[in-house]
């Protein structure tokens, strides 16, 4: 297959993605923002500066030149608003286009133009990947047709992200021996929800003081997160352990004990994250805020708890600090679960099969 992608060429996402489908044997481009080279894949860059909507001539026709030249046999955006958008102009058929969650479960809430663009995306695109059911509903009611949508997990690479990677070395930076390590992975921004966290910490630590907490990620909301640590008197039990790189993040998971999301999104479409999946796939059990499509990729390697609820979130790991059995048993289950359903090979074979059928039933 020739496929033309558009998508955010610094995304270790999309690189992952068309990096897996050019080192198939596939002919693709990609159509990004300016970024480092990737290997196997030819890039087109284009200047993103005057407006994500960018719609002017000289981009069309770039884009158009590159379409005329490169004769893709398929096009796939990834995300909706932007790049869904620039290939939805750019008018190549097939069409396929990839929902990531804000894109369809919280842009069109609050941007006019975010739900136009989207519905008139999910209406002319031929496939649309979906990660679970509730985001499938979502873009039905965006206008887009069921019988169109593709649900599938992203997937990941089971063997990058395994309990093989354990490092005691780190975890000593992060947590005293004998204790339970919880960890955390998501944006700091307040609509992650990890003051929620902090402050089922403070509380367990009343009554429970075998654990500690790494929080990893940097964003707006660290300076308020860290004093929020600080007046909840959990210096020393709580670390901020900043920004990782990607391939640097199975060890980080494979050293904790329990992963956390208190993402409390009920919206469908957010589904579960990438990095829910990572901390599955090296062993973590997940302790997660109930959101729809969440349970489906969970099942029976995790506990979920009322959205925004601090009480429940202790209850649960007050459970797991008290009982390493426990955690040792669910994390097993948490990889058997992840390789069933996020294996990335398997899942993007499947990918490539149905892009395959789509042009050929074209």
């Amino acid at each position: 297959m020739r496929i033309l992608y558009f998508g955010d060429g610094t995304s270790v996402h999309v690189r992952r993605w068309v990096s897996w489908f050019a080192a198939r044997g596939h002919e693709v481009h990609l159509i990004t923002k300016a970024c480092e080279p990737i290997p196997g894949v030819p890039l087109t860059a284009i200047p993103l500066h005057e407006g994500a909507y960018r719609t002017r001539w000289g981009f069309r026709s770039a884009v158009k030149e590159v379409v005329r030249a490169f004769r893709p046999d398929v096009a796939h955006a990834h995300y909706l608003q932007a790049w869904g958008w620039y290939a939805f102009r750019a008018d190549v058929r097939p069409l396929v286009v990839s929902a990531w969650g804000s894109d369809i479960a919280k842009d069109p809430d609050e941007h006019w133009y975010a739900r136009r663009n989207a519905r008139k995306i999910v209406r002319r695109a031929d496939l649309i990947h979906v990660g679970d059911g509730p985001a499938r509903d979502r873009v039905v009611s965006l206008g887009g047709d069921a019988a169109r949508c593709f649900v599938q997990p992203w997937g990941i690479d089971i063997r990058q992200f395994s309990p093989d990677h354990r490092s005691e070395e780190w975890r000593r930076t992060v947590c005293p021996p004998g204790r339970t390590l919880i960890l955390a992975n998501r944006h700091l921004h307040e609509m992650f929800r990890h003051g929620v966290l902090l402050r089922a910490a403070a509380e367990l630590r009343k009554t429970a003081d075998g654990f500690a907490v790494a929080i990893v990620g940097g964003g707006p909301a660290q300076s308020a997160l860290e004093k929020l640590a600080t007046d909840s008197g959990l210096s020393g039990v709580v670390t901020f352990v900043g920004r990782v790189p990607p391939d640097d993040m199975p060890r980080y998971y494979a050293s904790a004990d329990v992963y956390v999301d208190c993402f409390p999104s009920q919206v469908g479409g957010h589904g579960a994250s990438l990095s829910l999946v990572e901390a599955m796939s090296c062993g973590l059990p997940v302790v997660a805020a109930r959101r729809p499509g969440l349970e489906e990729i969970v099942g029976s390697a995790g506990r979920l708890f009322p959205p925004d609820d601090p009480a429940a979130l202790v209850s649960i790991l007050r459970e797991f600090v008290a009982d390493p059995a426990l955690v040792e048993r669910m994390g097993a289950l948490a990889v058997e679960r992840a390789r069933t359903v996020a294996d990335r090979d398997t899942n993007l074979q499947k990918f490539e099969a149905r892009m395959q059928e789509l042009i050929a039933t074209r």
